[in-house]
């Protein structure tokens, strides 16, 4: 009996210290749980934030050469007062089509986007279409008409485009551009203002002479939006070609009252050099 009841004595034992050493041991869980709050205790209550990836280039610069179309044509409507009566003379000019050049920069925001200002510059001579009218010297309401062509009227657009651009890489060399934003445009527009002429008795008919014209300077408000393509083939330098689409009303004042609306940009096709660093 004495040797039982030591038996189960020791097998007591030997089951309470392997309770013990069980509820002393800690779950894997609550390893976990307690090497994490170890290391929070050990960094501090601040969390530690990777800073934003930098864009891949911080300024960019171009300049290019290239063609600028589909302005529409406009007419410009002017009367003088002769006989009683007004001369008139309404012109009809042609689409404003040319030679284009531009150069623009600006700086990286973003990985992927950046703002900028492109500057372009539009300068040529265009032609208008009169057709004339002036007063009979004896008769009411009998006009005497004239039609010509004239030409040698200047056309001069300078632009300045504010960008907001995104730009998305296509590869190691190549990239793509978005871009748009408000423009503001300073023309010199030559308009017809008025005729002169020959008669002879009994003045039913006149003969043109010459055109009279009149250049003035405004500016006005508009936008722009494009896309473009670059391939640099160095680090820091490529080539790139792109198409913008810019739009703004001038109102180009009459010698004798009123405004001629003049819209001018269009769609404009160019390309050049592309830097970036």
């Amino acid at each position: 009996m004495s040797a039982f009841r030591t038996a189960s004595l020791l097998v007591a034992l030997t089951l309470g210290r392997a309770a013990v050493a069980d509820a002393q041991t800690p779950s894997s869980g609550q390893v976990a749980r307690d090497e994490s709050a170890s290391a929070a205790q050990g960094t501090g209550s601040s969390v530690v934030r990777r800073p934003p990836p930098r864009p891949p280039f911080l300024v960019f610069l171009s300049a290019n050469g290239g063609y600028q179309t589909l302005a529409p044509t406009f007419t410009s409507h002017v009367t003088q007062p002769e006989n009683g009566e007004s001369r008139v003379s309404d012109t009809s000019y042609s689409r404003a089509s040319g030679a284009v050049v531009d150069v623009g920069g600006g700086v990286m925001l973003g990985q992927r986007w950046g703002v900028g200002v492109e500057v372009s510059r539009m300068d040529h001579d265009m032609a208008g279409t009169l057709s004339g009218s002036t007063p009979h010297p004896f008769y009411f309401a009998q006009p005497r008409v004239v039609s010509t062509t004239v030409g040698g009227l200047t056309h001069d657009e300078l632009d300045v485009h504010v960008q907001v651009r995104g730009i998305l890489p296509l590869g190691r060399n190549l990239q793509a551009d978005v871009y748009g934003g408000p423009s503001v445009v300073r023309l010199r527009q030559g308009i017809v203002t008025d005729f002169t002429y020959s008669q002879a008795y009994p003045f039913d008919a006149v003969t043109f002479a010459a055109a009279q014209t009149q250049t003035d300077a405004r500016w006005a408000a508009g936008f722009n939006v494009g896309a473009g393509a670059s391939f640099f083939f160095a680090r820091n330098i490529g080539v790139g070609a792109g198409v913008t689409y810019s739009r703004a009303v001038v109102e180009v004042p009459n010698p004798t009252g009123g405004d001629t609306s003049v819209t001018v940009g269009g769609l404009r096709v160019a390309g050049g050099i592309r830097v970036r660093f």
